[in-house]
């Protein structure tokens, strides 16, 4: 019988952490708020520094590199979280990584994405990702936690200034969301919270 496990997730968008003062600023932020997963975004990381992260977080680490200037994602599982990977999908220009696990008899497909800022890269990087979701056999009936930053506005209360147009969200975007049946969980539980 499967046990019901209760995980805490962060996600936030770190602009670049080659500096060790901001890492363990980041290290002390998920230690306080008590998380269990933590997706993060615009990291810069690249493979000549990869150790040092790997020495300083106790906990599993997996990257998909960027440059020491752009892009970059990692998931960090906190030290002791209790899991078994099975398996790690890393992009290999930084913008996801994708860790499929299995938390006391759970599966769990993570999948944390930074996506482009202009419309057409947008597009294209989407439909590179429903292709390597169709290729590892992620569908809507596993658990799939997406964090990241998707570059996108969904609806115009998470908009400030300027022009909200349809473009942003591109149609490859929204298959990808409806193909995964994935949901904005913070934007379904605060509807009406301007953030």
């Amino acid at each position: 019988m499967k046990q019901k496990q209760d995980i805490k997730l962060g996600c936030l968008n770190v602009r670049g952490l080659n500096d060790r003062t901001k890492r363990y600023s980041i290290y002390k932020w998920i230690e306080r708020n008590k998380l269990d997963i933590v997706f993060l975004q615009e990291t810069y990381t690249c493979d000549e520094i990869e150790n040092v992260f790997k020495t300083e977080w106790h906990g599993n680490i997996n990257f998909a590199h960027g440059s020491k200037h752009s892009k970059g994602v990692m998931i960090l599982l906190k030290p002791g979280f209790d899991c078994n990977i099975q398996k790690v999908t890393s992009d290999s220009d930084g913008r996801y990584v994708i860790i499929e696990i299995n938390v006391k008899g759970n599966d769990f497909v993570l999948l944390n994405v930074y996506a482009p800022n202009k419309d057409a890269d947008k597009k294209v990087f989407f439909r590179k990702l429903l292709d390597v979701t169709n290729e590892l056999n992620v569908t809507a009936d596993k658990q799939i936690i997406c964090g990241g930053d998707w570059n996108s506005i969904f609806t115009s209360i998470d908009k400030s200034g300027g022009v909200l147009h349809n473009g942003n969200v591109c149609n490859e975007m929204n298959e990808f969301i409806e193909r995964l049946d994935l949901c904005d969980i913070w934007r379904v539980r605060n509807p009406d919270c301007r953030r």
